[in-house]
């Protein structure tokens, strides 16, 4: 392939030389994404406004790890891009492989085991061929049961592949466009599909129709796209990222939430978009946003999100089941209820991870390095 010049005005020259791209701020921000999530996940009382308030909301930790993933994943695509002149497809999707499928397939295994029989078994099995053919999204709204217990969220890992199977030729429309042109090619994807996100919502179907399809919001994904290639061009903007934090949080929260029917749900998702865009922007370009993310706690769990995420829905139904009712007399009032359900499902969920990390994903994360032409992780 030859290189189109217009790709490398303004690069940084160390760049095409750099073997790695390792930002300690983005395993932070993952454990944030992944703590939305956990409140999604719990349920407080109305009488909790604030609380219940991040639960209804929480649902945008996953746009934010949509954010991450779409951004740190072209930034590696331009840095192979620029070092060899070229990208290794299949050494990517193999090591997309070794990262998500271990876990993918193990966890709900496991789920099984610790429920057994309290669960269809058949209906269980195709929900788990589902999972490993990565298509769980696309049976969420229809005919099939949730059958596998604590693996309902799992959903997201088909989302996500899914959208790994498009990146690769993006980036490579890319290299071949240069910056301005392919930023067109965006503006113009997103336009349409927003146009049949809007057929979709005015229609009222079923949020899930929305929800569950990254053609019908890719919104995150071309954000973290956006973000990736903007970051190669310019720094700071400190300022207008708050300013379009603001707008967008405002509009997040006003708008009514995903599962009511209607033409909201049009600008919803580009609400939510932009707002974890502009909280990725600011965690790279604030100092003092990157010293907190890039702390050794946060980076720690950050590392080991894809398990907090994997295993914290059987977290908190470990807590309900065992840790509450021992506190029974003990917990006054739903606030002390929600919170000693936080913690507690918080306790087994980062145990399980830690545990899942060291015992089981570091030999596929190594195998995973051995097929890295830019390491995202450190030494």
């Amino acid at each position: 392939m030859r290189h189109n010049t217009s790709l490398y005005q303004s690069e940084p020259s160390q760049d095409a030389a750099q073997d790695r791209l390792y930002l300690p701020a983005l395993d932070g921000l993952r454990f944030f994404a992944f703590l939305a999530v956990v409140f999604n996940h719990i349920d407080p009382t109305p009488s909790l406004p604030f609380l219940y308030t991040l639960y209804s909301r929480g649902w945008v930790g996953v746009e934010l790890f949509f954010v991450l993933s779409a951004y740190l994943i072209f930034a590696l695509f331009r840095i192979e891009y620029l070092k060899n002149g070229r990208i290794a497809v299949v050494d990517f999707f193999i090591r997309r492989l070794l990262r998500l499928y271990p876990l993918m397939i193990a966890a709900p295994l496991l789920f099984m085991l610790m429920k057994f029989p309290d669960f269809k078994v058949d209906a269980a099995l195709t929900e788990l061929r589902n999972i490993a053919l990565f298509t769980n999204n696309l049976f969420w709204f229809g005919p099939l049961p949730r059958a596998i217990p604590f693996a309902s969220h799992l959903w997201t890992l088909s989302f996500e592949f899914q959208v790994y199977l498009f990146l690769p030729s993006a980036f490579l429309v890319y290299a071949a466009l240069g910056h301005r042109r392919f930023f067109g090619v965006l503006a113009a994807v997103s336009i349409v599909c927003l146009a049949f996100r809007s057929w979709y919502a005015l229609s009222g179907v079923h949020y899930a129709y929305i929800y569950f399809s990254p053609v019908l919001r890719p919104d995150s994904i071309l954000i973290g796209i956006a973000l990736a290639l903007l970051a190669s061009h310019v720094r700071g903007h400190a300022l207008l990222a708050a300013i379009a934090l603001v707008v967008s949080a405002m509009a997040f929260f006003a708008l009514p939430n995903l599962n009511v029917p209607g033409p909201t749900a049009v600008a919803l998702y580009p609400a939510a978009a932009v707002m974890c865009g502009s909280i990725l922007w600011l965690s790279l370009n604030l100092q003092w946003a990157r010293r907190l993310l890039s702390s050794k706690a946060f980076v720690y769990l950050g590392k080991r999100s894809y398990g907090l995420y994997v295993f914290h829905v059987s977290a908190i139904a470990l807590t309900k089941t065992y840790v509450l009712p021992s506190l029974s007399g003990v917990l006054e009032g739903p606030a002390q209820m929600f919170f000693t359900t936080l913690l507690a499902s918080l306790g087994f969920t980062v145990g399980m991870a830690a545990a899942s990390y060291r015992f089981f994903e570091k030999p596929f994360l190594r195998m995973k390095d051995k097929r890295a032409i830019i390491l995202s992780r450190p030494f």
